[in-house]
């Protein structure tokens, strides 16, 4: 049910930034960005998971996103130098937009980069260098909700760590673990395919919200 209602909202926000495009008032959807970003630190990065119409199309176009052409490159995607030079780039590309008043708005043009680099080397690979993952990513160290295990006793089946979008979770030694807060999504996708249910979202321990480690 409640992977239906994401469905649902996600497919509301696609339609509403091409809506807001054709109308001249994309300048709202910075509203929704700052709204998602406020809540950030409370509930992790739910505009990512359930907002991001960039997301939602990758998703969208996944049964058709097979072959990573370029996938021997995907290590220089964690480096965080390519990061900050990749967001520097953005940046320029988004006060060139502005300035030259382009036809195509930068929330807009970010859709189609978005879904080339996914189809070119992963969808992860997209989540690391999103402009606007970069920034989500640093107040959702502090998140006080997120995914966690329920219960000690996981199975190990590695499902979870298959389904997430963006390679969040390890096979640790005793149950699964999670790389960082500030990765995770608040996409759910983890939850909905644990055979156990075994998953939760819900209050995070102190250690585990500032930076998070364990499940």
């Amino acid at each position: 049910m409640k992977n239906n209602l994401r469905s649902i909202i996600r497919i509301f926000f696609l339609i509403l930034i091409f809506t807001l495009w054709s109308i001249n008032k994309i300048e709202v959807w910075l509203f929704i960005l700052l709204a998602g970003l406020l809540i950030t630190p409370f509930m992790g990065r739910v505009y990512c998971g359930w907002i991001c119409p960039i997301f939602t199309s990758i998703d969208i176009f996944s049964p058709i996103i097979k072959e990573k052409k370029l996938q021997k490159y995907n290590k220089y995607f964690q480096k965080m130098v390519f990061k900050v030079v990749i967001f520097m780039m953005f940046l320029v590309v988004f006060f060139l937009t502005k300035k030259l008043d382009l036809a195509v708005p930068f929330f807009i043009l970010l859709i189609p980069i978005g879904l080339l680099i996914a189809v070119l080397f992963g969808s992860s690979q997209w989540h690391h260098i999103c402009p606007f993952g970069i920034i989500f990513s640093l107040p959702a160290r502090f998140a006080t909700k997120g995914y966690n295990l329920i219960s000690r006793d996981c199975s190990k089946c590695g499902l979870c760590v298959n389904k997430c979008a963006n390679s969040c979770l390890i096979l640790g030694k005793n149950r699964p673990l999670y790389f960082g807060r500030e990765h995770c999504l608040s996409c759910g996708k983890c939850k909905d395919s644990c055979p156990q249910n075994n998953i939760s979202f819900g209050k995070l321990p102190l250690k585990q919200s500032r930076g998070g480690t364990a499940l």
